[in-house]
């Protein structure tokens, strides 16, 4: 999927979608760029009675090649699923960290604020929950697909 970051921006540009203001045609390029080199990573989101959970799932704790998500589910996996999982973070407020009462020098400050964006543009949603997954599977009573005959 990482060859394709560039032509799905440029489709979604030609096709009339409002992107973010900071995508225009000229920065799409490095937009790719960026994304090319980041960590390929599948982003869970689960919507759950008790909040939303935000997840990476690593491709070798699958028993599906990770290019069959996409090919077989696209973007959404519906159903009912059970969850075993370790809390890692609570949702935030999505502002950048306070290093106002501590510096670790202007580098790392910026540093520490790029990877804030990163993790706002990129990363977990702040109003999210965190979580790492331990066990994911299907339930297998109380979900149907439409027009599924039992």
């Amino acid at each position: 999927m990482d060859k394709l970051w560039e032509p799905g921006m440029k489709i979604a540009l030609a096709s009339g979608q409002k992107p973010d203001q900071a995508v225009t045609p000229d920065v799409i390029p490095l937009i790719a760029e960026v994304m090319k080199a980041m960590p390929h990573s599948i982003h869970a989101h689960f919507l759950t009675n008790d909040g939303f959970l935000w997840s990476q799932l690593q491709p070798a704790s699958l028993t599906i090649p990770t290019s069959d998500l996409t090919l077989k589910y696209g973007g959404t996996v519906s159903g009912s699923w059970k969850l075993l999982y370790i809390l890692d973070t609570w949702a935030d407020t999505g502002d950048p960290p306070d290093t106002a009462g501590w510096s670790g020098g202007q580098l790392i400050d910026a540093v520490l604020t790029l990877m804030h964006g990163l993790k706002t543009v990129m990363g977990r949603p702040s109003s999210w929950i965190g979580i790492t997954p331990l066990m994911i599977f299907r339930s297998i009573s109380g979900w149907l697909p439409k027009g599924t005959l039992a």
